[in-house]
């Protein structure tokens, strides 16, 4: 993760870096930081259907499920 911060420091506009931030806060549990490096990375390339995907996944796992 440090070498992914230290990325960002270098290029603050890295969507492939803030991606690769969500899905490693995600590997580590912690989809309110994974899903606000997801959204940084949206900014900076909207059409990226995969980091789309990963936002819409954990929006559905953070909704509680109608029964």
């Amino acid at each position: 993760m440090l070498d992914l911060n230290h990325a960002l420091e270098f290029e603050p506009r890295s969507y492939n870096a803030f991606f690769a931030l969500g899905v490693t806060m995600e590997a580590t549990e912690r989809p309110q930081l994974a899903l606000k490096a997801y959204e940084k990375a949206l900014e900076f390339y909207p059409q990226m259907q995969k980091l789309q995907k990963r936002i819409e996944a954990l929006l559905d796992q953070q909704t509680p499920q109608a029964l």
